[in-house]
Formats: structure tokens, C-alpha cells, sequence
């Protein structure tokens, strides 16, 4: 394995995956290609393609990043739904290498997500420690003490 396989193992374990029960995921920002970039500099660089359903919101997260590029803006490409090239400015003269974690793309629903497994999960679960809650009270509440 890669160093850079390793990062995006890495970065996959970070991110909650209780993310996903909300309808929110954040996808890492990989070069597809590698490219020389020179200080303060415009120029675009090819990702590795990050799908965008419909009804999403795609925003850049800026408290993770590379230091020595600033994505500016993703395109999405010909084929629908997909995000395929980053505008970046250059913090520093460098070589940005294929694979390389230029940052990360937050990805959220715009509609309300539809009752999953797992909230379904959740509620019976309260549903059942409230049921045993109140059959203890009742218990402690309706017995005479002391019981011999």
C-alpha cells in the first residue's frame, strides 16, 4: 500500500460515519494528476472524480486542508453529477503529486432524509428502556415496603 493510500485509509477512518444518517458525507479532494504549480499562481489541476447527487449541496471544508495550495472551486464535468477539476491558487512553488489529498468536499442533502434502519433502530430502543422505566416505577411506587 501506497503512501497515499494509506492517507485516504486514514482520512476514511476520521470522518464519522454517523455523517451518513444525517444525509451529510465528506469526500477527500484527490489530484487525478500531477502538476507544477508556481506561487501565486491560478490554475487548474484534474481530481479524482467525486460523485454530486441531485438535490445536494457541495461545499468546500476549509479547517482541512493542503497549506500549500487553496482550492477555490470544483467543477462538475460532461458526465452529470460528477466532480472532476479543482481551480487552485498556489500558496507556494511545489509538484503536486497524483493522489495527493488536496482537501475535502462536504456534501450534504438540500431534502429531508427519509427514516433509515438505524434511527428506526434508536427509537425502539427508547421506546423499550421507557417501558422499563415505567414498570420499575410502578413496582417501587405501588409495592408496601418492607416486602417479607
Amino acid at each position: 500500500m501506497d503512501l497515499m493510500a494509506e492517507d485516504k485509509k486514514l482520512i476514511q477512518d476520521l470522518i464519522p460515519s454517523e455523517l451518513k444518517f444525517i444525509g451529510m458525507r465528506c469526500e477527500p479532494i484527490l489530484a487525478a494528476e500531477g502538476k507544477e504549480v508556481k506561487k501565486g499562481h491560478f490554475t487548474t489541476i484534474k481530481i479524482e472524480g467525486i460523485e454530486i447527487e441531485p438535490s445536494t449541496i457541495a461545499v468546500l471544508v476549509n479547517f482541512v486542508k493542503n497549506t500549500r495550495i487553496e482550492i477555490l472551486d470544483i467543477f462538475v464535468s460532461e458526465k452529470a453529477n460528477v466532480a472532476d477539476t479543482a481551480v487552485i491558487y498556489a500558496n507556494e512553488s511545489c509538484k503536486i503529486k497524483k493522489g495527493e489529498v488536496l482537501g475535502f468536499l462536504k456534501i450534504s442533502r438540500t431534502i429531508p432524509v427519509e427514516e433509515n434502519a438505524v434511527m428506526h433502530i434508536f427509537k425502539k430502543i427508547n421506546k423499550m428502556l421507557t417501558d422499563v422505566e415505567e414498570k420499575m416505577e410502578e413496582k417501587f411506587v405501588k409495592s408496601e415496603w418492607p416486602i417479607w
